[in-house]
Parts: structure tokens; C-alpha cells; sequence
């Protein structure tokens, strides 16, 4: 074997081990359609964040974030006027750790939250991870309150077809018709498909 094939196999062979932690470290987040967050999800509620708070699990290895949230109303299920969400990665103690595709939260932020009590710690988490979580802004021309996806995400593994597909990012739509269609799909209707 000539030197020149030598180094270009140890080329290869060299970018080969330096994108496999990129590779092994991916993930993908398993689609789900607004339908189906609204028939999985314990409650659908309309809020506000108080407070997101970084903060360790009993075990010390995993950063947390628990999010206050004063409820507005809730579009399926029963909330009380404050729930509490962890999700996985925070900032705490100089240390951030952020993980892919959950929501983030920011105090004074509204949203409508998808949500599902964890059976295991019982605590709150955001359905789809970020594809829970709903922004609420207000249309500067109309002062009417909008919603759309928080966070879209990239791709998403679409089970259906087996495979990763780019996310459908949700145009954004008035809350009233969002809550509407919501509270029509969590009683099995299919509503309006936006």
C-alpha cells in the first residue's frame, strides 16, 4: 500500500471517529399531531410564568428547571390557578445544561401548555416536549391575541412514515379559534384542521 493511500485511509478513518460523537449524541422527537397532544395530554392550560427555576435532582446529576405558572383557564381538564412544570436542563449554580428540543421558559411569558402528570415523580412535564408549549403574543395591528409553536423544532421522527421529516412550523392563529379547536379534538371531534 502507497503512502498517499495510507494517509488518505487515515484521512477517512480519522473524520469518521470525529463525527461519531456528533452522530451518537443526536435525537429526534417523535411527532405529534395537535390532535393527538390534545387527546394524550392530561390538561391544556392558558398562563403565565411567574418564575423558571434551575435546580438539581435528589440525585445531584441531572439539572432541572421548575416553571411556575399562573393558569388563565384551562381548555381541557381541571388546573388550579398555579401549576408547576420541571422540565429537564436549567441554569444553576454557573452550570447551564441545555437539552434539545424541550421548552424553555421565560418569566412573563404566555402560553398554552400541554401537559401530562408524570406517573413516576407526579410533576407536571410538557407534552411532545417543545411541541407542548404555544407562545402568546399580541397582533401589534389588531391588539388580538395570537398563538403559534414556541419553539418549532427542525425534524421530527413522523412514526407513520418511519422516518425524520423537516417539522411543520404552525402559522400563527387567534387564541379564541386555537382554544376552540383544542377543546373540540380533547372531546374526540376532529374541529376545523389548521
Amino acid at each position: 500500500m502507497s503512502a498517499c493511500h495510507r494517509r488518505w485511509i487515515g484521512f477517512v478513518f480519522g473524520a469518521l471517529m470525529l463525527a461519531a460523537p456528533l452522530s451518537v449524541g443526536a435525537s429526534l422527537i417523535v411527532k405529534m399531531t395537535l390532535e393527538e397532544m390534545a387527546v394524550a395530554s392530561d390538561i391544556v392550560v392558558v398562563g403565565t410564568v411567574r418564575s423558571a427555576t434551575g435546580f438539581w435532582n435528589a440525585a445531584r446529576t441531572h439539572i432541572l428547571t421548575r416553571v411556575v405558572v399562573d393558569v388563565e383557564e384551562a381548555a381541557k381538564g381541571s388546573a388550579p390557578p398555579v401549576i408547576e412544570v420541571v422540565e429537564l436542563g436549567g441554569t444553576l449554580d454557573g452550570i447551564t445544561v441545555w437539552i434539545p428540543g424541550t421548552p424553555q421558559f421565560q418569566p412573563g411569558e404566555q402560553a398554552v401548555l400541554f401537559l401530562n402528570r408524570d406517573p413516576g415523580d407526579g410533576e407536571w412535564k410538557v407534552s411532545g416536549f417543545a411541541q407542548g408549549k404555544f407562545r402568546i403574543f399580541q397582533d401589534q395591528v389588531t391588539g388580538q391575541r395570537l398563538v403559534r409553536h414556541a419553539e418549532p423544532l427542525r425534524q421530527v421522527y413522523d412514526s407513520r412514515l418511519g422516518k425524520a421529516v423537516r417539522a411543520d412550523p404552525m402559522a400563527p392563529v387567534l387564541l379564541a379559534e386555537f382554544l376552540e379547536h383544542v377543546r373540540r379534538l380533547a372531546e374526540g371531534g376532529r374541529g376545523n384542521a389548521r
